[in-house]
């Protein structure tokens, strides 16, 4: 099934080579994660396992596929290494491995999860910076995407790939709301720069699990207006108020996704807010 490559093979060494600050990142974060669970007394082997583990499963991936594996902190990367659980003789290969290859994968995603969500809000917080510089202007109705768009490639940006946020599907989410946040209008903040009412875009579906979607899901009726205080609550908050934040929201737009090719339950919703470190 899998190839058992030593790590001293030039093989595993390339890989080891090509994501070495990534994986000694992963490594770190695998020990400070047995350290709070309380198994400090194998965390050492236990990180440096998943990691080896984790190789193989990327020098796997690339011998079945012909496809070289160009990022280990997206998203992307963890749904394709996931994606060898479905073939077959895994669950079998990987019993006899004392399910060490599934363990890897959901410490490998619980980190993907943890970097991501930190990306996502960095990268929430630049698009409301950005589209400060456009809200004079109205949104431009004709390029507003109205059906299923096929999700575009992530572009290199500073050396990482990070996938384009649309200003214009965030500026008409803006005015859908009249500038008020979506969780309750009488949230008041100020009057901005430009004249209006300081509010910030979330992505109910966070952009981060795009590659759960064939279709592209930035779009307006998936960006939520909300003031900086619900905003950060929805990120941060407990789950006995995220919850019905996610509830009013979703249920507002539910019908709406569709439309755009996107199948989106509440429970799907609610897992990537509270069952993953988000």
């Amino acid at each position: 099934m899998i190839e058992q490559i030593k790590t001293n093979d030039s093989r595993f060494l390339e890989i080891e080579g090509r994501f070495k600050q990534e994986i000694n990142d992963f490594i770190s974060y695998s020990h400070k994660r047995s350290e709070l669970t309380g198994n400090v007394n194998v965390s050492s082997n236990k990180a440096s396992s998943y990691k080896n583990h984790l190789i193989r499963l990327i020098l796997h991936y690339e011998r079945i596929y012909d496809d070289p594996f160009h990022s280990f902190t997206s998203y992307e990367s963890f749904v394709k290494l996931n994606n060898i659980k479905n073939h077959k003789g895994f669950k079998e290969f990987n019993r006899k491995k004392s399910n060490f290859y599934s363990a890897a994968l959901g410490e490998y995603e619980r980190y993907i999860l943890e970097f991501q969500g930190a990306v996502e809000i960095e990268r929430e917080q630049n698009l409301n910076q950005e589209i400060q510089n456009y809200e004079t202007q109205e949104s431009n109705k004709d390029l507003l995407i109205k059906n299923p768009v096929i999700k575009e490639d992530m572009t290199l940006y500073n050396l990482k790939k990070r996938r384009k946020r649309s200003i214009n599907e965030a500026l008409y989410a803006k005015e859908k709301a009249s500038w008020e946040c979506e969780l309750n209008r009488n949230h008041r903040t100020f009057i901005n720069r430009k004249g209006r009412q300081f509010v910030e875009v979330h992505h109910l579906i966070p952009l981060v699990f795009q590659a759960d979607f064939n279709y592209s899901i930035d779009f307006a009726d998936n960006l939520v207006a909300l003031c900086p205080n619900c905003h950060r609550m929805v990120h941060y908050g407990q789950s006995e108020s995220v919850i019905p934040a996610l509830e009013k929201t979703y249920f507002e737009r539910e019908e709406k996704y569709p439309i755009y090719g996107i199948k989106l339950t509440f429970d799907h919703l609610l897992n990537y807010y509270l069952e993953r470190p988000m």
